[in-house]
Parts: C-alpha cells; structure tokens; sequence
C-alpha cells in the first residue's frame, strides 16, 4: 500500500520530483523500513529516533487524494486502507461523487415518489 500511494504521488507531481528528495539513499531506506517495522528505528543515530517521512502534497492534487495517500503510509498496517477500498474511494471520485452530495440529494425512495407524481 506504501509503494502505490509513492506511485500515485509521482502521477500527481508527473515525476518531476521526488517523493524524498531531502533524504539521502539510506534515509530512504530507513524511511520504508519505519513503515513496515516498529523496531527499524534501531540502527541510523539521531536520524532514527526521529519520525517518519511523507511527502507533501502535490500542488495540483486535491485533499481528499493527499488524505488518501498518507493513509496508506500510516505505520499501523491495520490502520492503512484495503485495495478494495482505495479502488471503490477512486472510482467515487472518477464519478464525481462526494459525502457532501449525499446530504443534499433525496434518497430515491423521494424521487421515483415525485417523479410518479409528475406522470
């Protein structure tokens, strides 16, 4: 899940960043150590007693994405998202559907009733 939140990063920036690129090779590595093992932080100094690192969010790329990828970072693997989840959260927002949306819009129990009563 780490590695395909990267990858939808590098879609947003059109790879022409880095996602780490402040850190050295090693970083990197003890960067995605983190996320997979809680006792990675055992072996780089004071770099690792610090936090992990995510990138930041592309400039072009909506909040609700950006939540997304950070989800996939998260240290806890049960806290992160299924890919079941991330395809179903995608294709609502290639449909253009938001929470927001359902509040406002009638269940269709309301509208097939005012469409009946229109005939």
């Amino acid at each position: 899940m780490w590695s395909f939140a990267v990858t939808l990063w590098e879609i947003l920036t059109f790879a022409r960043q880095r996602p780490f690129d402040a850190l050295t090779d090693e970083q990197v590595l003890d960067n995605c150590a983190r996320c997979y093992h809680e006792d990675a932080a055992a072996g780089a100094g004071a770099w690792a007693a610090g936090e992990r690192v995510v990138p930041g969010q592309p400039g072009n790329c909506p909040r609700e994405i950006y939540d997304l990828m950070v989800e996939c970072w998260n240290g806890e693997a049960a806290q992160r998202p299924a890919f079941r989840e991330v395809h179903m959260f995608l294709q609502r927002k290639n449909l253009g559907y938001s929470a927001a949306d359902e509040r406002r819009t009638p269940s269709r129990n309301a509208t097939a009733a005012t469409a009946a009563q229109c005939v």
